[in-house]
C-alpha cells in the first residue's frame, strides 16, 4: 500500500516539475469557474415561461376594458418579471387600448410600440393605440417590468376599442407573451 502512495506522490511531483500540475490546476479552476457562469446564465432560463391565444378574441362596440382570455400569468409574491408581448392586432377604425389587472401592492411599468408609432413613454395607466391602421393588421409589441408587492396572484391583459365600433377589434390568434422571473 505505501509503494502506491509513494509512487503517487512522486507521479505529482514529476506532474509538477514538468509544469503538467499547474496545467492540470487551471483547467480545474477553468471547469469550475464554467459551472459558476453556466448557472447565472441558465438560472433566469429556466423561470422563462409563455402563454399565447389558442382563438382570435373581438370586441365590438364597446370602449369597456376587459380582461384578455388568454394573455395572463400568475405572480408570486415578493418577485420581480420582465415580460414582452406580441400582439397581432386587426383594428377597424376602433384602435385599441390597454390595461392590466393584477394583485394589491403590485407596480409595473411598461411601454406600448407598434409599426405606425414604434416609441411610447413609460406607462403606469391605461394607454390607447389610436395609430393602428384602419381595416388592417398591425403588430403591437408591449414591454414591461413588474415588481410583485406581499400579495400573489394573476396579471392580466385588459384591453378595448378606444373608440366604440360597431366594426370588430381583434387580437388574433397566436399573439402571444413571455415572462420570466428576475430574481
Amino acid at each position: 500500500m505505501r509503494m502506491v502512495s509513494r509512487t503517487s506522490a512522486e507521479g505529482m511531483h514529476k506532474m509538477e516539475s514538468s509544469g503538467f500540475g499547474e496545467a492540470v490546476r487551471r483547467i480545474v479552476n477553468l471547469e469550475k469557474e464554467l459551472r459558476r457562469v453556466e448557472s447565472l446564465i441558465v438560472r433566469p432560463l429556466s423561470s422563462f415561461s409563455s402563454v399565447y391565444k389558442t382563438a382570435d378574441e373581438t370586441v365590438t362596440s364597446s370602449t369597456v376594458l376587459q380582461n384578455d382570455n388568454h394573455l395572463l400569468f400568475p405572480v408570486s409574491a415578493n418577485i420581480r418579471y420582465a415580460f414582452d408581448l406580441t400582439l397581432t392586432v386587426f383594428s377597424n377604425v376602433g384602435d385599441i387600448k390597454f390595461a392590466w389587472d393584477y394583485p394589491v401592492g403590485l407596480t409595473m411599468d411598461w411601454s406600448v410600440f407598434n409599426s405606425i408609432n414604434p416609441s411610447r413613454n413609460i406607462q403606469t395607466d391605461t394607454i390607447a393605440v389610436t395609430t393602428l391602421t384602419d381595416n388592417d393588421t398591425s403588430l403591437v409589441i408591449i414591454r414591461g417590468n413588474i415588481i410583485v408587492g406581499a400579495n400573489a396572484g394573476t396579471l392580466t391583459l385588459k384591453w378595448a376599442q378606444n373608440t366604440s365600433s360597431v366594426n370588430g377589434t381583434i387580437i388574433k390568434d397566436g399573439s402571444n407573451m413571455s415572462y420570466w422571473n428576475l430574481n
